[in-house]
């Protein structure tokens, strides 16, 4: 399965939840993508939560084709705020 398909499942819970801002935890997010998240997300210095303007794969593009930035991140949790 490609990349797209893999990250497409937080695209469709972002696009769903019916909320301009949504905070939800590492684990979930790994809950929702087909085959969890890989390693190196959970290494700060390589975090994907940063780069949410400026999509360099498929993981960021899942959240801005919902329409969402990423507000704020932790080891923990993300905040996506709806963009307008």
């Amino acid at each position: 399965m490609g990349q797209k398909g893999k990250y497409e499942p937080l695209t469709q819970y972002l696009l769903n939840c019916g909320k301009n801002e949504v905070i939800i935890t590492i684990e979930e997010i790994s809950n929702i993508v087909l085959g969890g998240l890989p390693p190196w997300v959970y290494n700060p210095e390589r975090s994907p939560w940063s780069m949410s303007m400026n999509p360099v794969g498929s993981m960021s593009k899942a959240w801005i084709d919902a329409g969402y930035v990423v507000k704020d991140y932790s080891s923990a949790s993300v905040t996506f705020k709806k963009q307008k």
